[in-house]
Formats: C-alpha cells, sequence, structure tokens
C-alpha cells in the first residue's frame, strides 16, 4: 500500500495534520523530540486504515 498524504483535524497532539507529497518508494522515517506528536502520525494512520489506534483501542 502506498500512502500519497495524511491530513487530519484535531488529532491528539495536533490541530491540523497535513503531510503532503510523500515519497512512492522506500521508507520514511518520522524523529523528534519527545512529546512532539511522532506517535500521533502512526496513530492517524492506523485510525484511517483500521477505524481504531493502537494504543487507545
Amino acid at each position: 500500500m502506498i500512502i500519497n498524504a495524511v491530513q487530519a483535524k484535531n488529532v491528539l497532539k495536533y490541530a491540523t495534520l497535513d503531510l503532503k507529497d510523500l515519497p512512492e518508494k522506500g521508507i520514511i522515517a518520522i524523529s523528534g523530540e519527545n512529546e512532539s506528536g511522532k506517535s500521533t502520525i502512526g496513530e492517524t494512520v492506523c485510525f484511517a486504515l483500521f477505524g481504531r489506534t493502537f494504543s487507545l483501542g
């Protein structure tokens, strides 16, 4: 599966989450300081695909 973009509003740490122009090949790394919202991006993708999050159920 190729995810081209991630867009969400009012999700955990983000009032607006808008990731565009993601690469179609390779591996994407998400890095940053503790508590900066890295896991929120994963939670958002998980919710979009499966209708639930891995931490909130």
